[in-house]
């Protein structure tokens, strides 16, 4: 068998393999061993075709998950090496809209692990990358859910660039692209509820909690919780 061909049956096993991990190349359970398992088999891909954009997108996104489960000290020098791989992917092709969003997000990691006021100048790349992303493909949903947690976490105009009804919006965009996506909804539930809009909030929640089938435990936990609060109001 040719050793490209081997490497791409590995990567497949490891993606569809109850690791964790899905072959779509969207990370579910975020486990240590199995992103580092799929960390080495796609530097070995990478090292034969160093301008192949899928895997490069795909290291970008095991650097974004990975950066979780090291010390906080690697953690930066980590989502880096990251932005690297989906720098270069956007260099290679820059209409491809999966690689400007792993460098928005894994930028937006690095921002938040130096704090606020050191990490200011970076909004603007988040934003344009982002922002590129959905005019390359309008029903990104992950590119809506991240500009919905960035405009709710950045400080308000004047100051920010922060947006609660905005955050709002590409949240709702965001869940009704991808309705079964747990992170979708409760994070949706959550900006609803903070617009103390309960009644539409308890029913994103309660169909997610009958349709979804990607749920982790912490999550789920989360959601009922939420929920069982809503039955209070």
């Amino acid at each position: 068998m040719d050793k490209r061909l081997l490497a791409g049956v590995m990567l497949v096993v490891l993606l569809s393999s109850s690791s964790g991990l899905k072959a779509s190349g969207v990370v579910t359970h975020k486990e240590e061993r199995p992103l580092r398992d799929t960390q080495v088999v796609l530097e070995g891909l990478l090292q034969e075709a160093p301008q192949d954009v899928e895997i490069l997108c795909a290291l970008a996104e095991v650097h974004f998950y990975l950066g979780d489960w090291v010390d906080s000290k690697e953690q930066i020098p980590l989502w880096e090496e990251g932005v690297a791989y989906a720098q270069k992917a956007v260099e290679l092709e820059p209409e491809c809209a999966p690689a400007h969003y792993w460098v928005a997000v894994l930028w937006g990691k690095i921002g938040r692990a130096r704090g606020v006021l050191q990490s200011l100048f970076l909004v603007n790349t988040i934003f344009e990358h982002l922002d590129r992303a959905l005019s390359l493909d309008p029903d990104y949903s992950w590119a809506h859910f991240a500009l919905s947690h960035i405009y709710q976490e950045l400080p308000p105009k004047p100051l920010g660039k922060g947006d609660r009804q905005q955050a709002l919006f590409c949240a709702q965009r965001a869940w009704e692209l991808e309705r079964t996506e747990p992170e979708f909804s409760v994070h949706y539930a959550k900006l609803l509820v903070r617009q103390r809009q309960f009644d539409q909030a308890r029913g994103v929640l309660e169909e997610a909690l009958t349709t979804s089938q990607d749920w982790t435990d912490p999550m789920r936990s989360q959601a009922e919780e939420i929920l069982a609060s809503l039955y209070t109001r």
